[in-house]
């Protein structure tokens, strides 16, 4: 069955390939992942480009496109930052195939439901949309996919590797856009009916980034930088 978990996985990525084969070729930024994030994350220093909040348009945290354009940024020469964003987009939009391919979740308990997961997450709007497709701005949309499947994972018997995976993926997750924060009460009611100590982690992590995005939008509405069509 591993083998076939890899075949099929491979199989993903080539359909993703095949879907846009000139983005993997010719990388380009999209929209405000250009004219707004990167060339303010570009102007300023690691640390302030990291923790960036445009003000009267999406005022929340956004690790997922934060984190990629610093790279690209300050990191990488000038003629490759389209190349880091699209590909940093690739891999986070490859990480829900991996949790329901080699996760052991309560709803996808056979490889014709994985199977199936797959495609569903595969064929969806998220994943063919061109207004979402293979840019940082909108991997906010891709975090919650990534937050759902963790929630039905069954969380008993996860390695030591794969609990810190999936809590450092909630973190990443919550930090990167308001998609997350709706999932806050699945998360307790899973811990409260689970009782375990990971489930409680979860929901804690999940708590904890909704509180952060909610503190900041309302800091940032108190000083009048909240765009009145928001």
């Amino acid at each position: 069955l591993q083998h076939y978990k890899k075949i099929f996985f491979l199989l993903i990525i080539g359909l993703i390939v095949y879907r846009s084969p000139d983005l993997f070729l010719y990388p380009r930024f999209w929209a405000e992942e250009a004219t707004l994030y990167f060339k303010s994350i570009y102007e300023n220093d690691w640390l302030s480009a990291l923790l960036f909040i445009p003000s009267y348009t999406a005022e929340y945290m956004a690790l997922a496109v934060n984190i990629p354009l610093t790279l690209a940024a300050h990191v990488f020469p000038l003629e490759y930052a389209a190349f880091v964003s699209t590909y940093f987009s690739v891999l986070i939009s490859l990480i829900p195939f991996t949790i329901v391919l080699w996760g052991n979740s309560y709803l996808r308990d056979s490889p014709l439901k994985k199977f199936l997961a797959c495609f569903i997450i595969l064929l969806a709007p998220t994943s063919t949309d061109a207004e979402i497709w293979l840019n940082t701005i909108n991997l906010q949309v891709h975090c919650g996919i990534i937050a759902v499947c963790i929630l039905f994972e069954n969380l008993d018997a996860l390695s030591s590797l794969k609990r810190w995976y999936y809590r450092i993926l909630l973190l990443f997750c919550g930090l990167s856009g308001p998609y997350t924060m709706f999932l806050a009460l699945p998360f307790l009611l899973k811990a409260w009916h689970e009782k375990s100590k990971e489930s409680f982690w979860h929901f804690s992590l999940i708590f904890v980034t909704s509180s952060i995005q909610a503190t900041l939008f309302l800091y940032i509405n108190y000083l009048g930088l909240v765009s009145p069509t928001k």
